[in-house]
């Protein structure tokens, strides 16, 4: 089983002493867990393991295949082997930055033990699966699956405990709840259109992967153009099977992304009205109003004071 590195501290990508092929290494002999309170971290385009990402107490960006995610509370990213992305996080609080990276070979024994009968395990002990083996990369909201094992181990971690036994069976139970997710969004996927198999999937992945643009960036200006370009999707294909798939346009989803963050932030009674309206995407006050009216029967105004 693959040793465990544990790193409290971010590297300085751009000091004239780091080499990024060693930094790599680490990560193709290793099991790496990034675990560390960040304000500023800006990473250039790199490769990267088959790794999940979390962020609590703020939120980290990642881009990959054209796309812009944005790993929050209550969010985390899943990245594949061999997938290149850049990473950024600028707060002025302290987020911390929780990534497990698994080796190629963690990853290969651990699936190989998954998919390969009882039988087929007891007759060859140092069997291994050949073929490659991609997960669905994309924004996964937190789930009672997940999260149990990711906040015994963070805990674990943060009371400096770096036993590779304990660390490396949380692994192991970790990556076997991401195999089970996956095999369910295989059969998310076989929902979309398309007659083929493979076909399916790739039109859900390039969905998907809108929604996710939509989830990470509502409070910017999202156009169709965008998402086409995000999706690698002609616009109206995009606009037909976004609807036919998630039962509603681009669009009024993103309203409902902002609306709903909208009634988060106004539950907080932290910031003004106005000051929320801004904050989810919408320049004017009065439309910002109307919406939030029309959707939850009552006013921003009346809703905030009346939590």
């Amino acid at each position: 089983m693959s040793e465990v590195l544990i790193i409290n501290r971010f590297p300085d990508w751009y000091a004239s002493d780091f080499n990024e092929v060693d930094w790599n290494t680490r990560f193709k002999k290793y099991n790496v867990i990034l675990n560390s309170d960040v304000y500023e971290a800006v990473y250039p385009e790199h490769w990267g393991p088959l790794s999940i990402k979390f962020a609590f107490n703020g939120s980290e960006y990642y881009e990959t295949e054209n796309c812009r995610y944005r790993v929050s509370d209550g969010k985390y990213m899943l990245m594949n082997e061999n997938q290149n992305y850049s990473s950024s996080l600028v707060s002025d609080r302290a987020v911390r930055s929780f990534t497990i990276n698994f080796s190629p070979n963690f990853k290969r024994e651990k699936l190989t033990q998954l998919i390969s009968t009882e039988e087929k395990m007891l007759d060859e002990p140092g069997y291994s699966i050949c073929k490659e083996f991609n997960f669905f990369s994309r924004l996964f909201d937190v789930d009672v699956g997940i999260a149990r094992d990711i906040v015994n181990l963070k805990a674990f971690l943060d009371g400096l405990n770096y036993n590779s036994l304990y660390i490396n069976e949380k692994l192991s139970n970790i990556l076997e709840v991401l195999y089970r997710i996956n095999s369910s969004e295989i059969c998310e996927a076989d929902k979309a259109p398309g007659k083929k198999s493979s076909t399916r999937q790739e039109t859900y992945k390039r969905l998907i992967r809108a929604k996710d643009y939509i989830d990470s960036n509502f409070e910017d200006d999202v156009t169709l153009e965008i998402l086409s370009n995000v999706s690698y999707m002609n616009q109206f294909h995009l606009l037909r099977k976004f609807k036919e798939f998630f039962g509603m346009t681009p669009h009024r989803y993103l309203t409902y992304m902002r609306l709903e963050k909208a009634k988060n932030l106004l539950k907080k009674k932290k910031q003004t009205v106005t000051d929320v309206c801004f904050a989810v995407g919408y320049n004017d006050l009065s439309t910002f109003s109307k919406l939030f009216k029309r959707i939850y029967k009552v006013s921003p105004d009346v809703y905030k004071s009346g939590i």
